[in-house]
């Protein structure tokens, strides 16, 4: 299916923080450039299998990246915390 779609110029992925990796590799792969958007540190991704959370599909792709580190924040609003992140 994902290959029949014409590729897309930005991916918006809203909610990012509350996504299952899996299922935000799927649009991400059709883009050239991507904006996700969320709190990683509110909701965590809804996995009812104990075996896929055993299997790490309880962390997001934004929690995943920005665990990678500091390169990825671009910026910080003072007195929020709210990030600009590049992925």
């Amino acid at each position: 299916l994902l290959t029949r779609l014409d590729p897309f110029d930005v991916v918006f992925l809203d909610e990012a923080g509350q996504a299952t990796e899996p299922s935000s590799w799927m649009p991400l792969l059709r883009g050239s450039r991507a904006v996700l958007s969320g709190d990683f540190c509110q909701l965590p991704p809804l996995v009812r299998s104990n075996e896929a959370w055993e299997g790490q599909l309880g962390v997001s792709l934004m929690e995943r990246a920005m665990s990678l580190g500091d390169p990825f924040v671009a910026d910080v609003v003072p007195d929020t915390g709210i990030q600009t992140v590049f992925l």
